[in-house]
């Protein structure tokens, strides 16, 4: 698989957008179960996709883009967070608190993009995901950071049983646990909590 350019970001900021940029071709119902301050499974793409507009909003609110940009990212993160077992939410979360939402960040200890990744973690990342021509300016793409920075997080979620903070603070802070990594994951939780509690995430009733 070839490093993906800027075109694999959907564009349009619209729900039909976001469905064709999942694996397997998800389509989206008309949703009519909302429910309140809830953040749907991780695995359910339909739920996703229904949560997409409030997403999209969530997104604007944050940046102030206009909401064809805003779209774009917010179907890049339900496509990476559905292909890789992440609460789309929380990579949001993720952004905004490692770079606030600045794709040309880089940090004191030379994390890139985005999701703020360091090139040698991004590199064995890319290696395992079957991405080749990866490069460190390739993280500077949000496709490619984003994709990269959730298979790592969802790596580290499944090492971690779910564990959140333990996940987070290994993605902050590499294998230590030192005091800097464990209060960036409280800020991203604080951030994704307060997300999900301003939003209404609607799905499609279970059947």
């Amino acid at each position: 698989m070839a490093v993906p350019g800027p075109s694999g970001v959907p564009a349009g900021g619209t729900l039909p957008a976001a469905a064709a940029s999942l694996p397997g071709g998800v389509q989206p119902e008309t949703p009519s179960s909302p429910a309140g301050g809830m953040r749907p499974a991780p695995g359910d793409p339909l739920a996703h996709l229904l949560s997409y507009p409030d997403l999209v909003h969530h997104v604007q609110e944050r940046t102030g883009w206009p909401r064809g940009r805003s779209g774009d990212l917010a179907a890049l993160l339900i496509r990476e967070g559905v292909r890789s077992g992440v609460d789309p939410w929380l990579l949001a979360a993720v952004i905004e608190v490692e770079s606030g939402f600045r794709a040309d960040a880089v940090g004191s200890s030379g994390e890139i993009g985005l999701m703020q990744i360091l090139p040698s973690t991004a590199r064995r990342v890319a290696a395992a995901v079957g991405i080749d021509g990866f490069t460190r300016e390739s993280l500077f793409d949000p496709a490619v950071n984003v994709r990269l920075g959730a298979a790592h997080l969802g790596s580290l979620l499944a090492r971690f049983h779910g564990d959140e903070v333990a996940a987070l603070t290994t993605y902050n802070a590499g294998r230590s646990t030192s005091t800097d990594g464990t209060l960036s994951a409280s800020r991203v939780l604080a951030v994704a909590q307060r997300a999900s509690s301003e939003v209404r995430v609607a799905w499609a009733p279970a059947r």
